[in-house]
C-alpha cells in the first residue's frame, strides 16, 4: 500500500513521516520505534491490529517500575531474578547520572558498602539512592552526584541505615 517513491523518500531520510508506520513495521517484522529512531528488537514486539504488544514472558519486570528487561540480559550478566527490585528515582541527589523518575534495577543481596558504587539506603523510613564513598576516617560517605553540595551534601552512614541494594541497572528519559 506504499509506493516504491514513498519508500525511497523514507530510506533516504528526506520524508521521516508516513501514516503507514504500522504496514510498515509489520511488513518488516520489526516496530515502529526500530524503523523511527532504530530502538528496540525485533523479536520483542507482536502485532495486534495496529498496537504493538510486548511479549511479557520475554521480560522481567514488577509494578513498581514502567521498565522491564529481557531474561537473556539478566543472565548475560548473571543477575537472579530472585535478587532484583526497581525503584523509581524521587529526587535530583544524584542527577546528571540519575534523575527525577528515572527507573533503577538494584540487586537486594549485595548490601555490603563497596567504594564508588550505588546503593539504594533506607534511612529514618525514607529511601535514598547514593553512591557510597570511604572517608579519610574509613568511614563511608553517601555522597551525591549532583553538583550542588549545598542542598545535597555529603552524609555519613549511621549504625541504623539499611541498604537495601547495588544499583545495577538505570533507565530513563533524555
Amino acid at each position: 500500500g506504499i509506493s516504491q517513491s514513498a519508500i525511497a523518500l523514507l530510506e533516504s531520510g528526506r520524508n521521516q513521516t508516513t501514516t503507514k508506520i504500522f504496514e510498515l513495521a509489520e511488513a518488516l517484522e520489526t516496530t515502529p520505534n526500530w524503523l523511527l529512531k532504530g530502538e528496540i528488537a525485533t523479536s520483542q514486539y507482536s502485532v495486534v491490529g495496529n498496537q504493538f504488544k510486548v511479549n511479557q514472558n520475554d521480560y522481567f519486570g514488577n509494578d513498581s517500575s514502567e521498565i522491564g528487561l529481557k531474561y537473556s540480559l539478566l543472565k548475560k550478566h548473571n543477575l537472579d531474578t530472585k535478587y532484583l527490585n526497581f525503584h523509581s528515582i524521587t529526587d535530583n541527589s544524584m542527577s546528571p547520572t540519575l534523575n527525577i523518575k528515572d527507573s533503577i534495577l538494584y540487586i537486594t543481596n549485595s548490601n555490603q558498602p563497596i567504594e564508588n558504587q550505588i546503593f539504594l539506603i533506607l534511612r529514618n523510613s525514607q529511601v535514598i539512592c547514593r553512591r557510597l564513598v570511604l572517608g579519610f576516617d574509613n568511614n563511608w560517605i553517601y555522597r551525591c552526584d549532583n553538583r550542588d553540595k549545598i542542598q545535597y551534601a555529603d552524609q555519613f552512614m549511621r549504625q541504623e541505615d539499611k541498604i537495601l541494594g547495588r544499583v545495577c541497572f538505570t533507565a530513563g528519559f533524555i
